[in-house]
């Protein structure tokens, strides 16, 4: 009797086990098929073909008109996340099915239930992808629970620069590997989102793939620092992260600044400009030599006699003051209506706190981009491309 007791336990959890797993199918099942009509409808051309699901597991249908149609349908459903095509029936002119023999027709059916189909699904291995943008995010894969997907999103929503956010796709099933990134990767999601322009990031259990443009050279930086702290265990990397560049500068002619403080511990200023007299020029070299007395001002700055410039610029040796003494990586561009600023915080000082302060400086008739990053403390800096060379070049100084 008192070995019937666990027995009759283990029976009963191994039933609750299957009808869970019956019904969760049933689920993936109805969402995926419901998924394969909408992508089928999007195509007047394969209104004849049907979709079947068992699990992740798609079975094709009915007639086309061409070979061709027939792969393009194939690859659509493939295309769906963790969706995988075991049979294409589809016909089409001139297209015939070859026979399967005495014992294969014979075989069992591959659609019946089966303790193999069940092994499976619970080996389905986690996944993710996410793509930003132009203001959309989009992700999608498969994670083991929903608190997981709660926190992507939870994540990625903080950040505050996505309007549009997708994550349809982002499919949630209990029987997928666990691995340790999903608990680690919503933080580094995030950490990268508001370093690059643009990126796109996949990771599943063979690689890690990132392709993105970050905002500077210390951006980078801390992108490929992050990532490799990362528990990703031999998955191979496949990452290319450039620079973006910025404002693009009007090439001989026309007002424009721009300046770039290197890393702390050269403190130099790289300062390019195109200024319409030998007196703005000095003004500017005078404010900042004032107020960054350890920091090395690198001196390229043309004069070109009757430029036009705006009236907001008078303000601008105040504000880049400000900014570099604010920030221990920073790069402003500023052209007649523009301004672009990429930066990280010197110290625990919220990055709008100075966003809002350049704003009021400059007023209503320039828009101004900020790109102010949080301060790292740990976080390794680097030079932007534009300027690296000066590194080799000039002596280094203790920083402000």
């Amino acid at each position: 009797m008192k070995l019937a007791v666990p027995i009759l336990f283990a029976l009963l959890a191994i039933l609750y086990s299957l009808a869970a797993t019956f019904l969760f199918q049933d689920d993936i099942e109805s969402e995926l098929e419901s998924r394969a009509r909408t992508a089928i409808a999007a195509n007047d051309e394969l209104q004849h073909v049907l979709v079947e699901f068992r699990a992740f597991d798609a079975s094709l249908s009915g007639e086309v008109s061409s070979p061709e149609l027939r792969a393009e349908a194939e690859n659509l459903i493939a295309s769906l996340p963790g969706a995988r095509v075991i049979a294409n029936e589809i016909s089409y002119p001139g297209h015939q099915e070859i026979e399967p023999p005495p014992a294969a027709a014979a075989a069992p059916s591959s659609k019946k239930p089966s303790f193999n189909l069940i092994a499976r699904l619970r080996k389905k291995p986690a996944t993710l992808s996410f793509q930003a943008d132009q203001g959309k995010l989009t992700l999608e894969g498969l994670v083991p629970d929903a608190a997981v997907k709660a926190s992507f999103l939870t994540a990625v929503a903080a950040v505050g620069s996505f309007p549009e956010i997708e994550a349809r796709d982002l499919l949630v099933d209990p029987r997928c590997a666990r691995t340790r990134w999903p608990e680690a990767l919503p933080r580094f999601t995030a950490f990268l989102l508001v370093r690059t322009t643009e990126s796109n990031f996949h990771i599943d259990p063979k690689r890690v793939r990132l392709h993105a443009t970050g905002l500077d050279g210390p951006a980078v930086e801390q992108i490929q620092e992050r990532l490799t702290a990362l528990d990703l265990g031999n998955r191979r990397l496949d990452v290319d992260i450039t620079i973006a560049p910025g404002l693009p500068i009007p090439p001989d002619e026309g007002f424009f600044l721009k300046t770039t403080r290197l890393d702390q511990e050269n403190a130099e200023l790289l300062v390019e400009a195109r200024l319409p007299s030998g007196a703005e020029k000095a003004r500017l070299l005078e404010i900042l030599e004032f107020d960054l007395p350890q920091t090395r001002i690198l001196d390229q700055i043309a004069v070109q006699p009757g430029l036009q410039t705006p009236d907001w610029a008078a303000r601008l040796p105040n504000l880049l003051s400000l900014l570099h003494t604010r920030t221990r990586s920073a790069r402003l561009t500023a052209l007649q209506e523009r301004l672009h600023i990429v930066g990280e915080m010197r110290q625990n000082e919220p990055p709008e706190n100075l966003a809002d302060v350049i704003a009021l400086m400059l007023g209503p008739q320039v828009t101004v981009e900020s790109h102010l990053l949080p301060y790292e403390q740990a976080s390794p800096s680097a030079l932007p491309d534009s300027v690296s060379s000066s590194r080799d070049t000039l002596p280094s100084r203790s920083p402000p």
